[in-house]
């Protein structure tokens, strides 16, 4: 076993980080590259009623050629494409492309080592997500959230965000989902050094990868076991887990941590260093292929050990060069700062909107309380006014049915003292002509001329039936014409009632009493109400709760 300088073990210790750094970020992007489904799919742009077609064929080529250069691990030029395609979307009122290819940058941005951008990105999609009822994707920001505080060595934050993911997965059982969270969080308890915790939790991951029947990703779950394993110092097991993964390598992303590993592994062993340069040069030649700045560094800073180790000084100095050359390029020297600027920026914003919208919401109460106020006061005007109207109207029409109970009772006293005139009139000339008529009969009786007792009997006939055509009129009075509303439909609805039974109906309608009509008809009392009886027998007039006249003013 080789034994190393205590500098040596501290730039091991930081090449490790890197490495496990490297190891989380592939898992984000792997699902980008390899697994097009598993976050949220590019959306068709929206049609010409909310982008012009020019605009809307700009923005669908712009996120092809950014899946192009992604696939190819060229993340600046997707970058760059994909915030034109940005400029693009925002113009439209559909947010869920503009929210997808915004999730895409943020995940862009925290592989290239731009923490600041990627948490600025990550935080308003994950807001846009939460409004679109999109938890799926909500879940997976977090994910993003947890992997920039574990970048920047806040393992308590991302360690909270990768609960979060893990619980969430665990709720809408997304098996997908699950393989991040129990990875992500392999990589904290490998962070805090529980080992076992780490190997069981990986483990856990790759048997749901091969539930999965995805070849990919249980590629990568291997490479992130070993790399579990070589920070617990357990050289063979993680050989036997790259040894897995070998035959599954299928990105330049893999075969470069493949061969990355495997240098480390060699370099930490008592194999000959010609074999860790050897595939150290190999993961270089992998990485040169995309942009992996961070992943080259822990590479180059190896290298340069190795170097040093054998006297190489001019090999180790090169290497060093690169490193730092690499280390300008990727532009991390002030990730941690430019985090924290752009945590207090958005706080800033987050609590500049709250006072806006309290400010807003005290407007709006005072409005809306002015509102109401100015509404009570209408609505107790408008109902005041209108119980006042009622008043008046009911006062106007007491006095109209006062008024017409007025005159009723004026016609009906006229009608009275005019009956009363009439009845003194015909008793008086009804007496006038029955003494005529006896006086006549007597005259008759007592002469002896035949010729003149005819004569006298044929007066006396003629007097009887004037008198009677007299009586027949005055009842006639009171029978109304065959095509008034009330006879019509006394008669439609009782067609069998006798003619003096109509008679009696029509005088009764007219509210005389049993007195008045036998005055009238000539007839007894005692017949009048014989006769009221049995019409009410005949209208179907049952019990004492309702008089023949309350009965008949339904057909008025």
């Amino acid at each position: 076993m080789k034994v190393y300088s205590q500098s040596t073990l501290c730039l091991f210790r930081s090449a490790l980080h890197q490495c496990l750094t490297a190891m989380l970020l592939p898992v984000l992007y792997l699902a980008l590259c390899v697994f097009p489904g598993s976050v949220p799919a590019h959306a068709a742009p929206p049609d010409g009623k909310s982008l012009s077609s020019d605009i809307a064929s700009d923005a669908a080529k712009a996120v092809s050629e950014a899946e192009g250069y992604e696939s190819r691990f060229i993340f600046s030029e997707a970058i760059r494409l994909r915030l034109s395609a940005d400029s693009l979307y925002s113009r439209s009122p559909d947010r869920k492309p503009y929210a997808d290819n915004r999730f895409r940058l943020a995940k862009l941005y925290c592989r290239v080592g731009e923490y600041d951008m990627a948490y600025r990105y990550i935080v308003d999609v994950s807001r846009m997500y939460e409004e679109m009822s999109d938890y799926r994707a909500y879940l997976e920001c977090k994910n993003i959230l947890g992997a920039v505080s574990y970048a920047v060595r806040d393992y308590d934050r991302a360690n909270e965000y990768f609960k979060e993911m893990a619980e969430g997965a665990e709720e809408i059982r997304d098996t997908l989902l699950n393989v991040y969270a129990l990875t992500n969080m392999a990589v904290y308890t490998n962070s805090i050094g529980d080992s076992l915790r780490t190997n069981e939790l990986i483990s856990r991951s790759i048997s749901l990868c091969k539930s999965l029947k995805d070849t990919s990703m249980l590629c990568q779950m291997y490479i992130n076991l070993s790399a579990s394993y070589i920070n617990a110092a357990d050289w063979s097991r993680a050989i036997e887990c790259l040894a897995l993964a070998e035959p599954l390598l299928g990105t330049i992303s893999q075969e470069g941590q493949y061969h990355h590993y495997l240098g480390v592994l060699c370099f930490l062993t008592d194999r000959p260093s010609s074999e860790a340069v050897a595939h150290l040069d190999t993961a270089l030649t992998c990485y040169g292929q995309g942009e992996f700045f961070t992943e080259e560094q822990s590479c180059l800073a190896m290298l340069q050990e190795i170097y040093a180790s054998e006297g190489e000084y001019g090999k180790a100095y090169d290497a060093l060069h690169r490193y730092y050359a690499n280390h300008m390029q990727s532009g991390e020297r002030d990730a941690v700062r430019k985090l924290f600027l752009a945590q207090n920026e958005i706080l800033d914003r987050a609590r500049d909107e709250e006072l806006t919208v309290q400010k807003h919401r005290q407007t709006m109460v005072f409005v809306l309380s002015v509102s109401c106020l100015v509404f009570i006061a209408f609505a107790v005007f408008f109902l005041l006014k209108r119980k006042a109207y009622g008043i008046r109207m009911q006062e106007v029409e007491l006095a109209n049915r006062a008024l017409v109970n007025e005159k009723k009772a004026q016609e009906l006293a006229a009608k009275n003292e005019i009956a009363k005139l009439k009845e003194l009139q015909r008793f008086n000339t009804d007496r006038l002509i029955e003494e005529m008529t006896d006086s006549l009969d007597r005259l008759g009786s007592a002469t002896k001329d035949l010729q003149m007792r005819s004569e006298l009997a044929s007066i006396c006939s003629q007097f009887r039936k004037i008198k009677d055509e007299d009586e027949w009129r005055e009842v006639m009075q009171f029978v109304p014409d065959q095509d008034t509303d009330f006879y019509n439909r006394l008669i439609a609805a009782f067609p069998n009632l006798t003619i003096n039974e109509r008679r009696l109906c029509v005088f009764l309608n007219k509210n005389m009493t049993s007195k008045e009509i036998s005055e009238i008809t000539r007839q007894s009392l005692h017949s009048i109400n014989i006769a009221r009886g049995r019409l009410r027998s005949k209208l179907g007039i049952t019990g004492d709760n309702m008089s023949i006249q309350e009965f008949l003013s339904k057909f008025n």
